[in-house]
């Protein structure tokens, strides 16, 4: 994938990405052990931009998944702001059904 660090950096650089040496000797490292490599920190510190710069370096992609909990978090929203009854009027809803379709919408009906 990359023959040394000196290479890796250059490839970052070409991507656009400037990398300390740390970084790429660890991201040098992790490629070369086919190891995985985690890398935290804040939001806006330039995890995500790594990862794509070292797949571009690597003539790769980055594949992304899905976030179970952003999934709920919508499935939630939707939840709220879908308008049921809980008197059985409006939409023709029992109390019943409407606490079914609510249990639906959040993902905890059986």
């Amino acid at each position: 994938m990359f023959s040394s660090v000196g290479e890796l950096g250059e490839k970052l650089r070409a991507t656009g990405y400037i990398a300390d040496s740390i970084a790429t000797t660890t991201v040098y490292l992790a490629a070369r052990l086919h190891n995985p490599l985690l890398v935290e920190g804040p939001a806006g510190s330039g995890k995500t931009q790594l990862a794509y710069a070292v797949a571009d370096a690597a003539d790769t992609i980055v594949e992304r998944l899905p976030n179970p909990w952003e999934t709920l978090r919508r499935r939630r929203i939707k939840a709220l702001t879908t308008p049921l009854s809980l008197t059985g009027t409006g939409r023709g809803k029992s109390p019943n059904e409407c606490l079914d379709s609510v249990l639906t919408l959040y993902g905890d009906h059986e």
